[in-house]
């Protein structure tokens, strides 16, 4: 789980971030540069869960008593949805800030 904050923590930080810096310089491209720093983190936040999932499956085939491996292994594919999804969404804005950081940032501070 401290993945699936970690991915939260950062696009809550670069977005506002992305946000004032592009106000403090007058560029507006800004933002579009912090939504490709969010998408880099996120994709190095996937390869941190992979090592992890990685330990996991190591986990699982430790245990014998199979109450407890069943209980691991629903605890994991339940952790990992919520991780796909949540990064995918994550991605998603900082992609799309990435795009069109610069067009957003216009139509809401530029009128």
């Amino acid at each position: 789980m401290y993945v699936f904050y970690g991915a939260v923590i950062v696009a809550i930080v670069l977005v506002p971030l992305g946000f004032y810096v592009a106000s403090t310089t007058g560029d507006h491209h800004w933002v579009n540069r912090f939504g490709a720093a969010i998408v880099a983190a996120e994709a190095t936040l996937l390869v941190l869960d992979y090592f992890r999932r990685t330990r996991f499956a190591k986990i699982k085939t430790l245990e014998s008593d199979s109450s407890i491996k069943e209980a691991v292994e629903h605890e994991i594919e339940s952790a990992e949805r919520v991780l796909v999804f949540m990064i995918a969404v994550v991605m998603f804005v900082g992609q799309m800030l990435h795009g069109f950081g610069d067009l957003i940032y216009s139509l809401i501070f530029c009128h």
